[in-house]
C-alpha cells in the first residue's frame, strides 16, 4: 500500500518503519505538551481536518525515499511520513527546515488558510 502510493508520486522507496500509532482524539491536539504541538502541526498540513478521524487508530510510517515528492531533483535519501487510517493513506508530511509541509509542499497557512495560532486556537476550545 505505501509503496504503491509513493510510486504513483514518482518516488522510490528504500525503507519503511512504523513511527507511531495512537487513537486520535481532541485531547491529542489541544494539550500543552510538545507531542500535542507536533501532532497539531502535522494535522495542519493534511487536506482533511483531524476531527474526521477522531476515535480511530492512526499509524504514522517513516519512509526513506529517493526524493521529496514535490521536488524535481533527486538528492540524497530523505525521510517522509505517511499517515494511515483504516488501511488507507490519508496524507503525509515532510519536515523541512523545522517546518511541516504536505507531501505536495504546502504549509498549514496554504492548506487551511489561517496561521498556526488561529489553527491552534480552533482545536484548543
Amino acid at each position: 500500500m505505501i509503496e504503491n502510493y509513493l510510486n504513483k508520486l514518482g518516488v522510490a522507496v528504500f525503507e519503511i518503519e512504523l513511527s507511531e500509532k495512537y487513537i486520535l482524539n481532541n485531547d491529542e491536539l489541544k494539550g500543552n505538551t510538545l507531542l500535542s504541538e507536533h501532532r497539531l502541526q502535522k494535522w495542519g498540513v493534511q487536506s482533511a481536518d483531524p476531527d474526521k478521524f477522531f476515535k480511530k487508530e492512526v499509524s504514522v510510517y517513516k519512509v526513506l525515499v529517493d526524493r521529496i515528492p514535490y521536488k524535481d531533483s533527486i538528492t540524497t535519501k530523505q525521510n517522509i511520513y505517511l499517515i494511515i487510517v483504516e488501511n488507507e493513506v490519508i496524507g503525509g508530511y515532510v519536515l523541512e527546515d523545522n517546518i511541516y509541509h504536505s507531501l505536495h509542499g504546502e504549509t498549514l497557512a496554504e492548506i487551511k488558510g489561517v496561521d498556526y495560532a488561529s489553527w491552534k486556537k480552533r482545536w484548543s476550545q
